[in-house]
């Protein structure tokens, strides 16, 4: 689900820069994907994890 909302809103960006709408999808989704496993990453380092 989160991959599907990320390529919209990549998708969405193409209406402000131009580009083609797979390519800013495909970009936003890479953008998301990164920064969760660099999350999972620090978290795993860390030990830390947050309870909501």
């Amino acid at each position: 689900m989160s991959a599907v909302t990320l390529f919209v809103i990549g998708a969405g960006i193409t209406l402000l820069t131009g580009r083609s709408v797979l390519f800013s999808g495909i970009r936003q989704v890479g953008i998301g994907f990164t920064a969760a496993v660099l999350t999972d990453g620090v978290r795993g380092l860390t030990g830390v994890t947050l309870v909501g």
